[in-house]
């Protein structure tokens, strides 16, 4: 799964990451970067991936008709995580 995407956001989305202490440019560039993703349940997707400043991301997405990204949340990496991203 490789970009460019475009990126669907509103309100709910941009509320439910800024939470999370990320901004919508911060996990576009996760997911316009190398990421790893994995399909789970439900048409969703997880993937680990980095900001340009470096800071390691884990997103939850669905992807939409038309090459389009619906970012459902956004997370720092955890310890394990981050393992498996530096490992690959």
């Amino acid at each position: 799964m490789k970009g460019p995407f475009l990126f669907e956001w509103d309100h709910a989305n941009v509320d439910h990451i800024a939470r999370h202490n990320f901004t919508s440019e911060e996990v576009e560039e996760v997911l316009q970067g190398p990421f790893q993703v994995r399909r789970v349940a439900g048409g969703r997707y997880t993937a680990l991936g980095q900001t340009l400043d470096g800071r390691l991301a884990f997103v939850v997405f669905e992807r939409r008709p038309g090459r389009v990204i619906r970012v459902i949340t956004v997370r720092d990496m955890d310890n394990k995580e981050r393992r498996r991203y530096r490992r690959k």
